[in-house]
């Protein structure tokens, strides 16, 4: 009887032991098959390097936000992403007492007061831009004889599945 006891022991653990072996076999198969199927992000692959390029000495609107010198747009396609990575709005020639600023849809991104450098402003970079057109203005001072310029850095990337 006792021998009948152990074999019966063995056997429920060896079954017992496989059991557990299969149950594993499959966690690993599932997790395989999960993990190759879910991606948490997309790839973005390098398409090209955009440079902006705004001036401007005469008003040719005038907004909420003052004189608009220069007005421009940056369109991103489908399957793009633009990465802005500066900007840069300065008082070219004239009178130095005037500002210049650069405003994304409205958001100031760049203002130069050029008496008071302290009072600068420059967004904080990157920023990211997703699909869609986007209005850019270069503002600039109402002082006869004072141009202002704008840049815009950018890298545009693809997005790859």
């Amino acid at each position: 009887m006792q021998r009948l006891l152990y074999i019966l022991e063995v056997v429920f653990k060896t079954i017992k032991i496989k059991n557990m072996i299969k149950k594993i076999k499959i966690f690993i198969l599932l997790f395989v098959i999960i993990s190759t199927k879910v991606s948490a992000q997309k790839n973005l692959e390098f398409n090209r390097v955009i440079f902006l390029q705004l001036s401007g000495s005469t008003t040719i609107i005038t907004d909420n936000f003052g004189q608009v010198y220069d007005i421009d747009t940056i369109v991103v396609p489908v399957n793009r992403v633009l990465k802005i990575e500066s900007v840069s709005a300065c008082i070219e020639t004239g009178n130095y007492s005037a500002n210049a600023k650069l405003t994304l849809n409205n958001n100031v991104i760049s203002h130069n007061f050029s008496t008071s450098p302290d009072l600068s402003v420059d967004a904080t970079f990157p920023i990211w831009l997703p699909v869609g057109t986007y209005v850019v203005k270069l503002y600039g001072s109402s002082v006869s004889g004072t141009a202002a310029r704008g840049y815009i850095s950018a890298i545009e990337f693809n997005i790859i599945q």
